[in-house]
């Protein structure tokens, strides 16, 4: 038997993200997980950190690190099948090939796809320590849908089908690098394309302030293509990995110039 551990806030607030522990362990482990079981069972979270309570065994599987005051207290009781990215295997002295990928991937196959005809081209999901009702008219007020990470996870599923499926960009290769297609920037502050800026020198400036805000983006959040969530992350998060679970064909976010940045968390 197995007990299962993931990150539940101190205030009860609901987090989508760390609520499909039990949705998905209950489906793939069904009759195997119990509260007073001696093993503990890691999954779906930045969660292997030193809060990881003592346990007769701990079993992790695609867990990632991050958070808490240090790094878990690894000992012979512990087996770790697989990490979530490389960052957190190279934080526990593992071979790269302990990274796989998060767990929530394995929800792919089990989350209902159908009941919920599509009504909008993208949805805003964000962090739960973000939301509020305000988004809410936001997304509204641009046509979007949004999806709250607060609620149960099946109203999540639920909302993401409200979500039509988007193809990826056309893509090309040029020397090695794929290359997306240009002008089809969308921001919340502003609809001019870089198709549509004349000047040599604004568009050079535009360029310039457009990497500075990557480089900012990229160490809050991680913003999925096309069919994927937007995974907010914390700047002193460990297990910042590469690794990119697609949830639900349902769930899509605009470009990256729609994506507010997350502020300090």
């Amino acid at each position: 038997m197995l007990k299962l551990f993931y990150f539940k806030s101190a205030d009860g607030v609901p987090n989508f993200g760390d609520d499909l522990n039990p949705w998905l362990w209950r489906r793939l482990l069904a009759g195997y997980l119990s509260d007073d079981a001696p093993t503990l069972l890691t999954g779906i979270g930045t969660i292997l950190n030193d809060r990881v309570p003592k346990a007769r065994q701990t079993l992790v599987f695609g867990s990632g690190v991050g958070f808490g005051g240090g790094l878990p207290r690894v000992d012979a009781s512990w087996t770790i099948y697989c990490v979530r990215g490389p960052l957190s295997a190279q934080a526990l002295g593992l071979p790269l090939e302990a990274s796989v990928t998060d767990p929530a991937l394995l929800v792919s196959g089990l989350a209902p796809t159908s009941g919920i005809q599509p009504s909008c081209a993208y949805s805003y999901m964000p962090h739960y320590i973000n939301a509020n009702d305000r988004w809410a008219g936001v997304c509204r007020r641009l046509g979007m849908g949004y999806i709250d990470p607060r609620q149960d996870v099946d109203s999540v599923f639920a909302g993401s089908r409200q979500t039509r499926p988007q193809a990826p960009p056309p893509t090309s290769i040029v020397g090695g690098r794929r290359v997306y297609p240009r002008g089809r920037t969308v921001g919340l502050a502003s609809s001019v394309t870089r198709q549509g800026v004349r000047d040599p020198a604004e568009r050079r400036r535009r360029s310039r302030a457009g990497a500075s805000r990557r480089r900012v983006r990229r160490g809050h959040q991680q913003v999925l293509t096309s069919r994927h969530l937007v995974h907010h992350r914390r700047a002193d998060e460990v297990a910042a990995e590469t690794g990119r679970p697609q949830l639900n064909t349902g769930v899509t976010v605009p470009r990256a110039d729609l994506v507010v940045t997350a502020g300090a968390e």
